[in-house]
Order: structure tokens, then C-alpha cells, then sequence
């Protein structure tokens, strides 16, 4: 098991020369051995580099060296691109001229909900508008942080109901734009985060639904290492196309492993599209019995609703994960939870049960395989990888449970469509 030692995490702008790094001094008094930069070239992020650091610091030089060493070919690759179609962000961007509204969904927030408005208060290109939705809190935190940071800048929505999608659906029913971008209130984003969503509908004539990128925002504990480790979308650097048609990526477990499309984190849809499918289900979430999958479940009823959805990393979300090892086992195991409670929705259909019994039992081999090597190259304690296993085996009593609970509610519909 690798020894965890705590990274910095940056960045790097290619054009006009590197500069060294002199990185702050951690909050225990130490200096940082080792550093992670996002490289970009004329803004648009192309990979991720590791760089060492003697004292917290490296010369420009070093830094050169390892992005030349990490990423030499694909730096080449985009210099040659921009000799063709000029420099700038891949993509156009002018074929998309439609209002876009951002959504924060929010349960009783830490100051982090603060960090996440400002960001998008700061968007290269503005939204129409700011609209965070308070899910059925218990504090004012969420009506204090908005009046302080947002000003008549950002609306408060409040949804009584619990449950995410209940959440994203009341953003839904009440945002004005036709295009809805989504992200967290643990989250950071980009200042092109909005200006990436946007060029990931021109990608192709049918898209409707986009994700971004979502790096780590830091790695000063065993517990983000694991994560960071363990997910799958925080770590590709190139824009791809996913549908039933053209796009559909030679892989035995599409659609239905639609962890590989993005996360809630960071995506945008468009309004009238998901109105069309019935927006997220609300038996999908936190707040619910399930736990989470809403983002899942809507990437894959896209999908086959014979939509397309893109992914496209020039939309960048960086993400905070739980810093501790209580947080972090009990986060993999609502995961679990919700993976299973996922995969038994969709298993009720007689099609998709044969193609899901088909490659379910390869698909808990490679997560189990994912969370094992996780657990090494981060000097996690073993565990964490059990807990979300166990939580598989009772996400189908749990979809059933929401399922109830739902069916027994008073609640009308959001959505309408």
C-alpha cells in the first residue's frame, strides 16, 4: 500500500511560457512534496500533469519537463489543430445563442454553497439567471448565503419535499431558460465552466444533455485520494458523443453504465427535452430512500429516449470531496445503494434485465477491482470499497421503499409534459 502524501492542486497556462510554482504552506505547517496541475493551452484544459517539488517549489523548467514528459504527444496534437483552425477553445461557440439559467440545489449548506456562487457569479459568459433551490432545510443558512453573496443577483426557490429530483424538478418547472445547467453546492467552477456546457450542444445536431470534467479541488487527506482514485470523470480529456446511433461506444455495459457519461456535478440539459421524458425521477436522490442515481438515471433515459449526450471537458467543476474516512464510508455506501436501486429500476424492463444480468456480474468485479486499487494508490484503509458493496444489496429495497412513499404522497407533479 502507497504511503499518502498530500498534493497540491493548480494550474498551468502553456501559452506564453511556464512559470515556477511556489505553493502555499499547508495548513499542519508542511510543505507540499508533490503537485497536480491542470494544463491548459490557450485556455482549453488538455490534461493532467504530476510535477515534484522540493521545499513546495519547481522552477519553471521542471514544470516544462514534466508536462513534455506527460503530455508531449497530445500538446503537439492541439498546437498542430490550432495551426489549422486558429487558436482558442475546440468548438464553435456561436451556434448556440439561447438563454441559459444555472441551478445550485441545496440542503441546510455549509459556507461551501458560498465558494459555488461566487464562481458563478464570475462566468466568462453571464446566465440569464442564478437559482438555487432549498431542499427542505431546517436552517435559514441557504436564505442568509444567497442574500449575502447573491444580492438580487440569485433567486431562492424553496421545494418542502425531499429528494433531489424533486429539487432539480422544481428548477425545472420554474427556470426561464431553455437551457439548464446543474452543479453542486460543494463545488467550484470554472470561469468558462457555463461557456463549456454551452459548446458541448454544437458538438452535433441532437444533443441534449452535456457534462463536464470535475477534478479535485484538493487532495490533503487519504479520503479525497481514494475518491479521486475511485470516480470515473474526473480525468478525460476529450470530447466524445454518446447516442444509439453513430456515438454508441463499443463497451458491453452501455448505456446502462452511465457513470462513464459525467455526474450531477456538472451538466446542463435542455428544458424542453426533459420536460418531454418527465424531468428526473423522484424516486432518485439524495433525501430519498435510494440515496442518489438521479443523474444516472436521466443520463440513460436520455440515451434512450434517442437523444445525445455529450461530454465535454472545457467545462470544468472543481469538487471537494469529504475529507474524512467516516464521511467518505458512508458516502461508497449510499452509492452502492443507489447504484443497485438504479440497476433494479431499469432490470424490471424483461429487454434490459437480460442485457443487465448479462454484464452485471462483470460490472461488480470491475468496480470491487476500481475500489481495491483505489484503496492501495492512496494509502486508504481497507473497507471502503466492502462498504459500497454492501450497500448493493439493499438498493432494491430501497427503490421499492421510495417507490411507496411516493406512490402514498399528496405532492402534485412539478412537471407537466
Amino acid at each position: 500500500m502507497t504511503a499518502f502524501v498530500p498534493v497540491h492542486v493548480g494550474e498551468v497556462e502553456l501559452e506564453g511560457g511556464v512559470e515556477g510554482l511556489d505553493t502555499p504552506v499547508r495548513g499542519d505547517g508542511g510543505r507540499y512534496r508533490r503537485s497536480r496541475l491542470l494544463v491548459r493551452l490557450h485556455g482549453v484544459p488538455i490534461g493532467l500533469v504530476s510535477v515534484e517539488l522540493e521545499d513546495g517549489r519547481a522552477d519553471g523548467e521542471t514544470v516544462r519537463a514534466a508536462v513534455d514528459r506527460e503530455l508531449g504527444d497530445v500538446v503537439r496534437a492541439h498546437q498542430e489543430a490550432d495551426e489549422r483552425i486558429g487558436c482558442g477553445a475546440v468548438g464553435p461557440f456561436g451556434g448556440l445563442d439561447v438563454p441559459a439559467s444555472v441551478v445550485v440545489c441545496t440542503k441546510d449548506p455549509g459556507e461551501s454553497l458560498q465558494e459555488t456562487l461566487e464562481s458563478l457569479l464570475a462566468q466568462s459568459v453571464a446566465p440569464t439567471e442564478i437559482l438555487v433551490v432549498d431542499n427542505a432545510s431546517t436552517t435559514d443558512a441557504a436564505e442568509r448565503i444567497v442574500r449575502e453573496v447573491g444580492g438580487d443577483r440569485v433567486r431562492r426557490l424553496v421545494e418542502p419535499i425531499a429528494g433531489l429530483s424533486r429539487a432539480r424538478n422544481r428548477a425545472l418547472a420554474e427556470a426561464g431558460g431553455e437551457i439548464v445547467a446543474f452543479t453542486d453546492d460543494d463545488v467550484r467552477v470554472d470561469a468558462g465552466w457555463l461557456r463549456g456546457l454551452l459548446v458541448g450542444f454544437t458538438r452535433a445536431p441532437r444533443v441534449a444533455c452535456v457534462t463536464g470534467i470535475v477534478p479535485s479541488a484538493e487532495l490533503e487527506t487519504p479520503a479525497q485520494a481514494f475518491f479521486d482514485a475511485r470516480v470515473y470523470w474526473s480525468d478525460r480529456f476529450d470530447p466524445r458523443l454518446f447516442d444509439l446511433g453513430a456515438n454508441r461506444p463499443d463497451d458491453r455495459f452501455f448505456p446502462y453504465a452511465a457513470g462513464q457519461f459525467g455526474t450531477g456535478a456538472s451538466f446542463a440539459l435542455r428544458r424542453s427535452t426533459a420536460v418531454e421524458i418527465g424531468g428526473f425521477d423522484e424516486a432518485f436522490g439524495v433525501g430519498t430512500p435510494t440515496a442518489g442515481a438521479e443523474d444516472l438515471d436521466f443520463f440513460l433515459r436520455i440515451i434512450q429516449a434517442g437523444w445525445t449526450l455529450a461530454y465535454e471537458p472545457q467545462a470544468i467543476a472543481w469538487h471537494y470531496h469529504r475529507r474524512d474516512n467516516a464521511a467518505l464510508r458512508r458516502q461508497m455506501y449510499t452509492y452502492g445503494v443507489a447504484l443497485s436501486a438504479y440497476a433494479f429500476k431499469h432490470a424490471l424492463r424483461p429487454r434490459a434485465a437480460m442485457e443487465l444480468a448479462a454484464c452485471a456480474p462483470a460490472t461488480i468485479v470491475r468496480l470491487a477491482r476500481r475500489g481495491q486499487a483505489a484503496e492501495r494508490t492512496s494509502g486508504q484503509t481497507p473497507g471502503i470499497t466492502a462498504a459500497e458493496l454492501r450497500g448493493m444489496f439493499v438498493g432494491p429495497l430501497r427503490y421499492v421503499r421510495s417507490r411507496r412513499r411516493l406512490r402514498r404522497s399528496q405532492a402534485p407533479p412539478l412537471l407537466a409534459g
